[in-house]
């Protein structure tokens, strides 16, 4: 589908009642305007109507500095509060992803391509933050902590993790789809494109309006040329779904099928249990990513070294899968780009 009719259904602008809606409207605020500023852009370039300027590009360039902080602080502030906060960590995975991302951005922005060893970088950046919500929640999991990880009163913390490490998870095979594809652009999607609908109550309005129509909730959009589409990751895609989803715009990659994010774990102190298990595309990925990219990473290399012990550890008797996982989402991406290799 061409940019400019992929675009038209998604709002260019959210309004502040909406955007800043809830309890954490005061702590979130400025990431909230931030991530609504990335929706602008998007939507603007995509209809055909921005207008370059070396503005957005330098914002560009200060958001890593910035996010790594606005990110830090608000997770401390989500621990301490006491006060449910599992749904706004969700919404700042969009900050999160948005900091290995800031290349393709520009990209985008100025219309030129990315090249191999950008796409690589963020890769290996990917991968090692995904590799740390990877490790807490494998400790989570384990006998020393009592399988806490599957106790049923950490039922939303568990579909948190393995939703924004699932995202990771698929952020890597996209961009590897990216490498094997010229030209090709992925962007995480801000809000306006990841909800493209008002956010009401079962999907009513305040005068009780029932909103119909596919959803085109997306988490990533890709583009090649002038062609769009939007992807959409789920841990793990039951029968009915994908029929909810707009079949023109949107393709949805399945966490445990698609990109193989499924493993047998002792859920219980007596038995194993087959269960949605995102992070290991992203430790796969730190297995290849070399000892050299640790000053690009801003780490040290001893920092690395363990990091990446601590992967081939859990990837220990697991088949390698990442470029299994790139064949299928290539296949389906192409599909519905109207492309061939």
């Amino acid at each position: 589908m061409i940019a400019a009719e992929f675009v038209e259904p998604y709002r260019r602008e959210i309004p502040d009642a909406e955007l800043h809606r809830d309890p954490w409207a005061e702590q979130m605020h400025e990431a909230r305007e931030v991530a609504h500023s990335f929706g602008v852009l998007l939507h603007d370039k995509l209809s055909g109507n921005y207008e370059p300027n070396t503005a957005d590009l330098e914002r560009l360039r200060l958001y890593p500095r910035w996010g790594m902080h606005a990110i830090a602080n608000l997770e401390d502030a989500f621990i301490d509060s006491g006060e449910p906060w599992m749904k706004e960590n969700n919404e700042l995975n969009f900050q999160r992803l948005t900091l290995h991302f800031t290349n393709m951005w520009k990209h985008f922005l100025r219309g030129t391509r990315p090249t191999k060893l950008e796409i690589k970088r963020a890769q290996d950046s990917l991968a090692l933050h995904g590799m740390m919500g990877y490790k807490i929640k494998s400790d989570n999991a384990s006998a020393a902590n009592g399988y806490a990880y599957f106790e049923e009163e950490n039922n939303e913390y568990r579909a948190s993790s393995e939703g924004i490490i699932g995202e990771h998870d698929a952020a890597v095979v996209l961009l590897e789809v990216a490498k094997r594809v010229p030209g090709m652009i992925v962007l995480p999607a801000p809000d306006q494109f990841e909800h493209d609908r008002p956010r009401y109550a079962k999907g009513t309005s305040p005068n009780g309006e029932k909103f119909t129509g596919p959803n085109r909730n997306t988490d990533f959009i890709v583009m090649l040329g002038e062609q769009v589409v939007g992807a959409q990751v789920k841990s793990y895609i039951d029968g009915e779904r994908p029929n909810n989803y707009d079949k023109h715009r949107i393709i949805l990659i399945d966490g445990s099928h698609d990109l193989g994010n499924q493993r047998a774990m002792r859920t219980r102190r007596s038995y194993l249990k087959t269960v949605s298990w995102s992070g290991m595309i992203c430790a796969e990925r730190m297995l290849t990513t070399p000892f050299s990219a640790a000053g690009k990473l801003g780490i040290p290399p001893h920092s690395l070294i363990v990091t990446k012990g601590i992967a081939r550890t859990m990837m220990k008797d697991v088949n390698p899968h990442l470029q299994k996982a790139t064949d299928r989402v290539q296949d389906r991406l192409l599909a519905k780009l109207q492309l061939t290799e």
